[in-house]
């Protein structure tokens, strides 16, 4: 990545994964519709959606890309803000420091309005 690395875990990279985006959350056809936000979304929601025989998440590529022998991956999937303020260890335990280039897994959603998810509707 260009970045210089620093090893601390018996000579193991540590890199965290954080956000619930980043998962599976309860599953990829887990909502009607796919008309819900958790874990990681395949596709808008509403009328056109489909059923998936499989969803791969964020995490388990990045998981599924590293060598093992080389890399250790912890997993953070929520959105607990107010958790990592008031433990920032969490955070530091990573060999990536926050100030450096940093993998944010997001969720962008743009959808009919047929499935409206409550609080993401975008009406106010």
């Amino acid at each position: 990545i260009g970045i210089q690395k620093t090893r601390r875990h018996d000579g193991k990279l540590k890199v965290g994964i954080f956000g619930e985006d980043a998962g599976p959350g309860k599953g990829p056809n887990y909502c009607k519709d796919r008309g819900c936000n958790q874990g990681t979304l395949g596709e808008g929601w509403g009328s056109g959606s489909a059923e998936f025989p499989y969803l791969l998440t964020p995490v388990d590529s990045f998981k599924n890309g590293f060598n093992d022998d080389k890399v250790v991956v912890t997993e953070h999937l929520d959105n607990k803000l107010d958790y990592y303020k008031k433990n920032p260890s969490v955070l530091k335990d990573q060999d990536y420091e926050m100030s450096r280039p940093t993998l944010v897994p997001m969720l962008p959603v743009r959808t009919v309005m047929s499935t409206a998810v409550p609080a993401n509707d975008g009406r106010q």
